[in-house]
């Protein structure tokens, strides 16, 4: 369907277990001449529609107040109904179901009226009046479908009114419909002839993040004097969606007679509730702009290890405060620190920034880091995205920054992490950050570049480096960054070796270092 203003639309159903088929809205683009329905192949979980639209229900309540014989649209009967055997009109306020018919079980009743039910949860009350029921009659609440659940009464063949949980007991997934019959589960005694029924649906489970659990598929049934106060009664049916009845399963108000005709039930209400599953609560960042702020002070802060990488607090360095999370244990570069980013704040398709500081003591004389993300394409295959990179000699920390990632639309699964390029050295993180898209979050900033033989880090290598390394021989360097820029020659070693080749280098007679082995200890 297309809208005034060019926009496309596709109404399909997705299976759910035992719920049924569900009515899915999904947004249409066209790729030459070809509707292409969802988001990258996937119905969205959300959708925005611009426009005041009012919307309308699957299910809804009824109090049966009518004034002719004309049921609300929610409604539906599983059969053909007998429409001399149901009235609305014949005690005002109520629906009366009258059994002209015989049944042996809830399959084979006529007038069934039914409401769909609706996932994850929702649940259906009725208030029974069984006074008007006969010797062999049943009346009641069903859980709907070839393997149904029943909260009812029941008259015996002396007129004593039972309260009663049934099963079909002719249910499997080989059996056919006339194989049904009906197993009572559990039964008490009626006091009086009113009674209110509840059955409670629960299809699956749907967390913050909107995610679905599998299919769970439970229904569990009660009973209660006042309408308040819930006794549960036989056991919990575990529903399953059967292709011979074809529908989901539905709320069922039933009544039918096994021995004599006659009798009738009448139901003062329906009454529905649907889980609020569509609202979940969204993470808000602080007065910073910030949606996560990991400071590593005495906790990991729900970072992990990934790979070999074990994680912990560690106070030999920090960028600020008194400690920082140490990532140690690492067999390969891609091993690092890892957290999850929750969608609650992190929405695909839209752009954040990030911020981390990172630091290495131990290792080479420079390093390249990396944030990076992981996660799940529309396809379902695991894909990764760099977020930002800096480069810094041991011993300095570089901030790792992005003040404008655009997370890819079809992400799911997000997992932000830390690495290296190819070093397995432990190193530190630091006051790591998510925040809203250009919020400038102070940091190290860019790291130091090493350029051998450039000692006071003026990007020339000149007679001021001559001078710096032959004093330095002497007296020691001023820093970590001279003393790595005098090792010109990579031995691990300064020695007057490196200012002879910084010597021949400034009158010519080379043109680069020569790279030495590092010497091996013997012994």
């Amino acid at each position: 369907v297309d809208t005034p203003d060019g926009k496309w639309y596709g109404m399909l159903f997705q299976d759910h277990g035992s719920v049924g088929r569900i009515p899915v809205l999904v947004p249409v683009t066209w790729e030459n001449g070809w509707p292409m329905m969802g988001v990258n192949g996937k119905a969205p979980v959300t959708l925005e529609i611009d426009g005041d639209y009012a919307g309308t229900f699957l299910a809804g309540d009824d109090d049966f107040s009518y004034s002719s014989n004309r049921l609300n649209l929610l409604w539906q009967w599983n059969h053909n109904p007998d429409n001399t055997a149901w009235s609305l009109t014949d005690r005002p306020g109520w629906l009366r179901l009258t059994n002209k018919t015989l049944a042996t079980n809830l399959l084979n009743a006529r007038n069934t009226l039914t409401q769909r039910t609706e996932g994850p949860s929702c649940s259906s009350v009725i208030k029974l009046d069984a006074s008007g029921m006969k010797p062999g009659d049943y009346a009641g609440l069903s859980a709907f479908q070839f393997k149904y659940g029943n909260i009812g009464v029941y008259v015996t063949d002396s007129g004593e009114k039972k309260i009663y949980m049934a099963e079909n007991g002719g249910y499997s997934s080989s059996a056919a419909v006339t194989d049904s019959y009906n197993k009572i589960i559990a039964e008490t005694p009626l006091a009086g002839n009113e009674i209110y029924l509840k059955a409670e649906f629960l299809f699956n489970t749907v967390d913050g993040n909107l995610n679905a659990s599998y299919n769970l598929d439970k229904a569990d049934f009660y009973y209660s004097y006042d309408g308040n106060s819930w006794n549960k009664l036989g056991n919990t049916l575990s529903m399953a969606y059967d292709l011979k009845l074809f529908t989901g399963y539905r709320s069922g108000i039933y009544s039918y007679a096994t021995k004599t005709t006659g009798g009738h039930a009448d139901i003062d209400f329906f009454d529905y509730e649907r889980a609020d599953w569509n609202t979940p609560s969204v993470i808000e960042p602080d007065a910073n702009g910030w949606y996560f702020h990991s400071a590593f002070e005495g906790t990991t802060d729900a970072w992990t290890g990934r790979g070999a990488a074990e994680v912990s607090t560690s106070g030999r360095t920090a960028y600020a405060g008194s400690e920082a999370l140490l990532v140690q244990g690492r067999t390969a570069a891609w091993n690092g620190a890892t957290r999850s980013l929750n969608t609650r704040a992190f929405k695909p398709g839209s752009a954040y920034s990030f911020s981390a500081n990172v630091m290495y003591l131990d290792g080479g004389a420079s390093d390249t880091f990396f944030m990076k993300l992981q996660y799940r394409d529309g396809n379902g295959d695991t894909q990764y995205s760099t977020i930002a990179e800096g480069e810094t000699i041991r011993g300095e920390w570089v901030q790792l920054r992005n003040t404008g990632y655009v997370i890819p639309a079809d992400a799911s699964d997000m997992q932000l992490y830390i690495e290296t390029a190819d070093s397995t050295n432990n190193f530190y993180v630091d006051e790591a950050i998510g925040a809203v898209e250009g919020t400038e979050i102070q940091g190290a900033g860019d790291g130091k570049k090493l350029i051998r033989g450039d000692l006071n880090e003026d990007g020339r290598i000149d007679g001021v480096d001559l001078a710096l390394i032959r004093r330095g021989l002497t007296a020691g360097f001023a820093d970590s960054y001279a003393e790595l820029a005098a090792d010109v020659n990579q031995d691990t070693q300064i020695t007057v070796a490196d200012a002879v080749l910084i010597q021949n280098y400034l009158i010519g007679r080379i043109r680069e270092f020569p790279v030495e082995a590092p010497e091996k200890s013997v012994g």
